[in-house]
């Protein structure tokens, strides 16, 4: 489901099919079987190169490792922002730890880490060499590779280690993504196939949401 566009998609791997024939077998594929009936009625789509899923990629290596790249290069430039407009150290550590270092968490629990690490390190090193570059104005540079190493370490430890807690991002991205996939393995084992088998997609997936309305408003708790 693209949460970007009012319908489903469907993304089909390999080069065996163009989109226009990926998208005539999907239509077909659902005007058959009653249990995705309704889907056919909701502009539902398919693509033999990309889909991008409430914000996690889907699609072929090059495709989902570029994807990443470009989300992971704008927090980069936006910790070069935060370097340049603030002075204030500790509200500077903040944004480094609670914002910036947390953006790719959704990306991270959710994308295979073969295909995101190289990116999650480099932003690790970017917001490693912002803080050591705040907090001793640009002394570290004459620092041992041992000592910077040190340093790094004391950044990214936790608190009750009696460290600063800026989480490694390439690092718990691993667990990140094992943790999400449990917790959806644990959610299909409770669906028989039974039951995905005689219930409407649409309702098992959303229920009592039509999901071809772009805008539905505020939803009951």
């Amino acid at each position: 489901m693209d949460l970007d566009v009012p319908k489903f998609n469907c993304y089909v791997p390999g080069n065996r099919l163009d989109d226009d024939q990926a998208r005539a077998l999907f239509k077909d594929t659902l005007a058959s079987r009653q249990s995705l009936s309704d889907l056919a009625t909701k502009d539902a789509g398919a693509s033999t190169k990309r889909l991008r899923v409430a914000g996690v990629p889907i699609g072929d290596v090059a495709w989902v490792t570029k994807f990443v790249a470009e989300k992971v290069e704008a927090v980069i430039l936006d910790v070069g922002k935060i370097d340049y407009v603030l002075t204030d150290g500790m509200i500077h550590y903040h944004m480094m730890r609670f914002c910036q270092n947390t953006r790719p968490g959704f990306l991270a629990r959710n994308t295979p880490t073969p295909l995101i690490s190289d990116s999650l390190g480099s932003l690790d090193a970017v917001i490693l060499e912002s803080m050591c570059t705040k907090g001793t104005g640009g002394t570290h540079m004459d620092w041992t590779h041992e000592l910077r190493s040190f340093s790094n370490m004391k950044l990214q430890l936790p608190h009750h280690r009696g460290d600063f807690g800026i989480t490694t991002c390439a690092g718990s991205a691993i667990s990140d993504f094992y943790a999400s996939t449990a917790s959806l393995v644990r959610w299909l084992g409770h669906h028989s196939n039974a039951q995905q088998d005689l219930a409407n997609l649409a309702d098992v997936w959303a229920p009592g949401q039509d999901m071809s309305i772009q805008n539905p408003g505020p939803r009951p708790f």
